[in-house]
């Protein structure tokens, strides 16, 4: 491969998203989607107390969680919270990134990678309804937003990409750059990390 030329030297430097290239070559490598949950993911849940005692559960978990609360009216029981982290692949699956370049390898999960590389952010905004049924039995649904944004480049100039999904939905986006032997889109959804821990500290 003749880097000297600038047409090739630009697509080995692009390093954007996709791609794991370095100045002393192109990456190769392969690309693995996000693979279907092998049961239906859970973002709601009858639990078996009254709803004053859930709604102080649901209090005492997220105000020492990782879990930023935006706003809460218990006389609606809606509570909206915010997430983000430095570690992405906890909260989505967005599949599996291994490459080889003449320099370095990886083998990570892709959220993890772009992170890592380009310094992915994760902002997570979640909406909890908690609902009495009876006096014993109350119901609790979460749904989060998810918007994991790889920022721009500037070498070369390369620009923002989004992904945004909510609780039971999933993006599918083009990148920039995509690794050779590779496909050009990349998935990107939920882990329901968020959505099972708090469902199951309300539950206790």
């Amino acid at each position: 491969m003749n880097l000297r030329n600038p047409w090739i030297r630009r697509v080995c430097l692009a390093a954007l998203v996709g791609s794991s290239a370095s100045l002393l070559g192109c990456a190769t490598g392969t690309y693995t989607p996000p693979q279907a949950a092998a049961e239906p993911p859970q973002y709601e849940r009858v639990v078996k107390k009254s709803f004053d005692d859930t709604w102080t559960s649901l209090i005492d978990y997220t105000s020492q969680a990782f879990f930023g609360i935006d706003r809460f009216e218990k006389a609606s029981g809606l509570m909206t919270l915010n997430f983000g982290s430095s570690e992405p692949a906890r909260f989505i699956d967005c599949g599996h990134m291994k490459a080889q370049g003449a320099a370095q390898s990886i083998d990570m999960p892709y959220a993890k990678y772009v992170n890592d590389r380009f310094g992915a952010k994760l902002d997570g905004k979640m909406n909890i309804v908690v609902r009495s049924l009876d006096p014993k039995r109350t119901l609790v649904r979460v749904n989060a937003r998810y918007i994991f944004i790889v920022p721009a480049q500037t070498l070369p100039q390369i620009p923002s990409q989004t992904w945004t999904f909510d609780s039971g939905g999933e993006a599918t986006i083009h990148v920039l750059g995509a690794t050779a032997g590779t496909s050009p889109t990349r998935t990107c959804r939920p882990t329901y990390a968020a959505e099972r821990a708090v469902l199951d500290a309300v539950s206790k």
